[in-house]
């Protein structure tokens, strides 16, 4: 869940799928890079970002979420910082879940074939059913 549009479809429409389900929303990403000896105020300036974006996304996915979620269950929500590719990977193997659902984002298929897409790449690797929402 990266918050856009097409996160957003993919779960909404995988509400309206299976409104009963449970869910598993998982949200990644990469943390800057950081030279080596890079300064503690560096760090702590990172860090303070890293919780910014932790606060925003948990806000706005419960806020989603609280709009969405008409059943009794409520979703398990992890906030992951790394690579969201082995993160998704891992949370699939981990969680074991039916269907991945996942939103793209709008490009252009140039630009899409350049610099690949996690959607592209779980179609193609994913041990359960993908459904894939375009912004």
């Amino acid at each position: 869940m990266d918050l856009s549009q097409g996160a957003i479809r993919a779960l909404e429409t995988a509400y309206r799928l299976a409104p009963d389900a449970q869910f598993f929303i998982l949200h990644a990403w990469h943390a800057p890079l950081m030279g080596f000896g890079t300064s503690d105020a560096a760090q702590r300036v990172v860090a303070r970002e890293n919780q910014r974006v932790r606060d925003l996304v948990d806000r706005r996915s419960g806020e989603l979420v609280s709009r969405l979620a008409h059943h009794a269950g409520t979703p398990r929500f992890e906030l992951i910082e790394g690579n969201p590719y082995d993160a998704i990977r891992n949370q699939i193997s981990a969680f074991n879940p039916d269907v991945l659902a996942m939103g793209t984002h709008a490009r252009s298929a140039l630009k899409t074939a350049t610099t690949g897409s996690l959607a592209r790449e779980f179609l193609v690797e994913a041990a359960c059913d993908v459904l894939v929402a375009r912004a």
